[in-house]
């Protein structure tokens, strides 16, 4: 088959390799749509913290595909069914693990597309029980963005941006004032899902003119070009501003926030999913 390999930091290239073939518990994949990530960058570039990435190795953690082959003990999936699947390979017996976050598994650091062979490639094996079927008539390209809608899912949910009269939604009450800094796909997609709870603002702050235009589609009913000198007076206008930007503020990201009365940092939750721990 045909793969897209980082042999080191800095080497890559398209490569013939043997197509694999899937052990007991796991089903063959033919990705269909892959995304590129800002990790699967570092990754190229040698990036990844220590421990977190594993050479050779063939980026893609964000995909959508259909099965292609079945291992022994899989049940439940056909050949030709649509799926995605999650990327962290947890151990399933720590307290994390078992309280329902494997994404925070302690045991140790396994993910698709970082230690084990990712998607950039005619064909992966993945643990069944990783597997998200799709409905039959689900388009599969944008279905490759359910990876990092889940990571942002997550992170309003373990942010606790609940709702009175939303308990299980983990979104605020519709008449909560929110911002979100960064318009980038996570930014716009966090957009996509705040806007379900329609609240009162909506307001996307971004630094490229044509992404900007891009958040009131998604559903912002605002945006703004940061550090423009022409910014209205938005002080303690927000209930909740959301960094989907950068993990660590600079001082321009500093005073942004001192416009809110509560930040969270979706890009520190999302990385979380990569099994990077924040300082909780």
């Amino acid at each position: 088959m045909r793969a897209f390999r980082i042999g080191s930091p800095g080497r890559h290239a398209v490569l013939d390799l043997p197509t694999p073939r899937p052990a007991p518990g796991e089903i063959l994949v033919a990705p269909e749509a892959v995304g590129i990530c800002g990790s699967d960058l570092e990754l190229a570039a040698g990036r990844r913290p220590a421990g977190y990435a594993r050479y050779p190795i063939v980026p893609g953690h964000e995909w959508s595909g259909r099965v292609i082959g079945l291992g022994t003990g899989v049940h439940g999936l056909e050949l030709g069914t649509p799926v995605v699947a999650e990327g962290v390979r947890s151990c399933a017996q720590c307290v994390r693990c078992k309280e329902g976050r494997p994404n925070l598994c302690s045991g140790d650091y396994a993910e698709t597309g970082f230690t084990h062979p990712g998607a950039l490639a005619e064909a992966l094996t993945v643990p069944a029980a990783l597997v998200h079927p799709l409905p039959a008539h689900c388009p599969l390209a944008p279905a490759a963005l359910l990876e990092p809608a889940a990571c942002v899912a997550n992170a309003l949910l373990e942010a606790g941006l609940t709702g009175a009269g939303l308990p299980d939604t983990g979104l605020p009450e519709p008449s909560a004032r929110l911002a979100v800094v960064g318009d980038g796909p996570l930014g716009l997609i966090a957009i996509s899902l705040l806007r379900l709870c329609e609240p009162r603002e909506l307001v996307a702050f971004g630094r490229l003119p044509d992404r900007v235009t891009r958040a009131a589609a998604c559903g912002a009913t605002e945006s703004a070009l940061r550090a423009t000198g022409a910014e209205p007076d938005w002080r303690g206008r927000f209930d909740t501003m959301m960094n989907v930007f950068l993990p660590h503020l600079d001082l321009e990201e500093k005073q942004l926030f001192a416009l809110g009365q509560k930040m969270l940092s979706a890009k520190e939750l999302a990385q979380i999913a990569q099994h990077i721990h924040d300082s909780e």
